[in-house]
């Protein structure tokens, strides 16, 4: 079987997220400041996702051009890493990525992007456009009732987004997306 090279994304692709991200970096980063106790319903994501995602990532091949967990510098890192490094241009919508209330509650009121938090439970794939609904279909059938599809790769049409994550804003705004390094301790 062809190895998933993690950097093979293609215009086209759409980038899936399995589950709720930040759930691990949100409850070590309360653990860190003593909080936990205080903040209720934060708990870590960590979890083996092979059961969930080897069968659909064999299904599917030839579609899956990039999977990656989120744990260090959380899906903002994982999406720079992969547009660097093939000078494409992926977008993604910050309302559609999956993220539990009470986790966005207390990194907001941090000062801290969910979207640089680590997820241990969680992955990041870029699958071809043609197949990704379906995809997120079979990952919801198999458990991951938050799979969802949060944006696309494409070709840059100005210089300035070469390489780059363009986020749109809940409200409609454009961001570049750059990863934020967050000191949390190395403790999985």
């Amino acid at each position: 079987d062809k190895p998933i090279i993690d950097k093979d994304i293609k215009p086209g692709d759409k980038i899936i997220v399995t589950s709720p991200i930040a759930e691990h970096g949100a409850a070590i980063l309360a653990a860190q400041l003593g909080l936990l106790d205080e903040v209720k319903n934060l708990r870590s994501d960590s979890r083996p996702l092979s059961r969930t995602l080897l069968p659909l990532i064999k299904k599917y091949k030839e579609y899956v051009h990039a999977a990656r967990d989120p744990t260090r510098g959380g899906i903002a890192a994982v999406l720079n890493e992969w547009v660097r490094s093939s000078n494409l241009l992926i977008t993604i919508h910050r309302d559609k990525v999956p993220i539990r209330e009470d986790v966005k509650a207390f990194l907001e009121a941090m000062g801290v992007d969910p979207l640089s938090m680590a997820s241990e439970g969680s992955a990041v794939l870029a699958v071809n456009g043609d197949v990704a609904e379906e995809f997120v279909k079979e990952l919801r059938s198999r458990g991951e009732d938050n799979a969802a599809i949060i944006g696309e790769v494409t070709k840059p049409d100005s210089e300035i987004l070469r390489g780059r994550v363009l986020a749109i804003t809940e409200i409609g705004g454009k961001i570049i997306l750059e990863p934020k390094s967050v000191n949390l301790p190395r403790i999985c």
